[in-house]
C-alpha cells in the first residue's frame, strides 16, 4: 500500500512538473509573438508618419517664424472656391474676381430681404486696416470705402447671398472676414482672436496687405 501511494505521488509530481513546463513554454512563445508583432508594426507607423508630413499643404507664409501665420485661412473655400477659382493662399489673384461682383461687369444687385441682409452683414465689418471706414457700406447699402479690398469683401457677401441664400448671416460674415484676414495677414496676426481663438502674436514677416488698394 505504501509503495503504491509513493508511486502515485511520484506520478502526480511528474505530471505537475510537465504541466508547469508546458505553461511556461506557452507563456514564452506568447511573449515572443508579441515582440515580433510590435517589431512589424514599427515600420508601418514610421511610413504613416512620413506620409502624413509629406502631404501637408504648403502655405505662402510657411517661411514665417511667427505663429500668427497659423491664424490665417488657407486653401480653397469649400462652397464656392472651385466654381470661382479663388484660393486664400493666392488672395491677390482672388481679389479682382471677388471685386467684380461689387463693381464690375458681374456686379450683383440685390433687392428686398436679401438687400437688407447684405446691409446688415456689411455693416458688421470693415476694411479698417487700409482706410478709416468702420463698415463696408453706409446704412443705405452704398459702399463706405472705395479700395479694392473693401470691394472684394463686399463682393463675397453679394455673391454668397445671391448663390447661397440658405447660408446664415453669421456664416457669410465669417467668410467675408476670412478674406479680410487673407488680404491683411500682418494686422490680422497682430490683432489676434478676430479670426481664430489662438492667442495674439506679433506679425513677424507677414505682409501688412496683399494686393493694392
Amino acid at each position: 500500500m505504501s509503495m503504491k501511494y509513493s508511486l502515485l505521488q511520484h506520478t502526480v509530481g511528474r505530471s505537475l512538473e510537465l504541466i508547469l513546463l508546458l505553461v511556461a513554454g506557452g507563456l514564452l512563445l506568447l511573449n515572443q509573438w508579441h515582440m515580433v508583432a510590435m517589431h512589424n508594426l514599427l515600420p508601418a507607423a514610421a511610413v504613416a508618419a512620413g506620409n502624413s508630413s509629406s502631404t501637408a499643404v504648403a502655405s505662402p507664409y510657411s517661411g514665417s517664424t511667427t505663429a500668427g501665420a497659423d491664424m490665417l485661412p488657407h486653401g480653397m473655400p469649400e462652397r464656392y472656391g472651385a466654381e470661382l477659382g479663388v484660393n486664400f493662399d493666392d488672395a491677390a489673384a482672388a481679389m479682382p474676381i471677388l471685386e467684380n461682383f461689387d463693381r464690375g461687369s458681374g456686379a450683383i444687385t440685390l433687392t428686398g430681404d436679401l438687400q437688407q441682409r447684405y446691409i446688415s452683414i456689411a455693416s458688421q465689418t470693415s476694411c479698417e486696416f487700409c482706410c478709416g471706414a468702420t463698415t463696408l457700406v453706409f446704412p443705405d447699402g452704398k459702399p463706405a470705402c472705395g479700395c479694392a479690398h473693401s470691394a472684394a469683401m463686399r463682393g463675397v457677401a453679394l455673391y454668397l447671398l445671391q448663390q447661397y441664400p440658405e447660408m446664415t448671416d453669421v456664416e457669410i460674415l465669417s467668410e467675408v472676414n476670412r478674406w479680410k484676414a487673407a488680404f491683411f495677414p500682418g494686422p490680422t496676426a497682430q490683432k489676434g482672436g478676430s479670426v481664430s481663438a489662438q492667442p495674439a502674436s506679433a506679425s513677424g514677416s507677414l505682409p501688412s496687405q496683399v494686393g493694392g488698394c
